[in-house]
């Protein structure tokens, strides 16, 4: 009996979450990409060499937040949209922040990509 209830339980809480999760909503906003990617400004602009811990942490968390291609391209958009923003973007800089982090991020950073790709 205590078997058929904990898997009774068990069916609900799966359904609900199921159902929770609302079909083609982002899991990540540019709120989001702008806060992760906040303390990288200075490594962005050229004006340090190698990106703080707490930038990589951010790149990490992007890279945790964009499980999807839809959420890759929405923060790929966010990304794009922040890098034209940026005065004094080192475009060398952006395209080696993941590779300098040591972690490999679907979401290219540069303000001349393609996101629909």
């Amino acid at each position: 009996m205590k078997k058929a209830a904990i898997a009774a339980l068990l069916v609900v809480v799966a359904m609900t979450t199921v159902f929770m999760a609302e079909p083609g909503q982002a899991a990540i906003t540019c709120s989001q990409v702008d806060m992760a990617l906040r303390p990288c400004l200075e490594y962005l602009k050229g004006t340090v060499t190698q990106p703080p811990e707490e930038c990589c942490s951010g790149v990490a968390t992007i890279k945790q937040d964009t499980p999807t291609k839809a959420d890759r391209q929405i923060a790929c958009q966010c990304i794009k949209r922040a890098a034209d923003a940026l005065a004094g973007l080192d475009e060398d800089a952006a395209k080696n922040l993941p590779t300098k982090c040591e972690i490999q991020i679907n979401v290219p950073i540069s303000k001349n990509v393609n996101c629909n790709k």
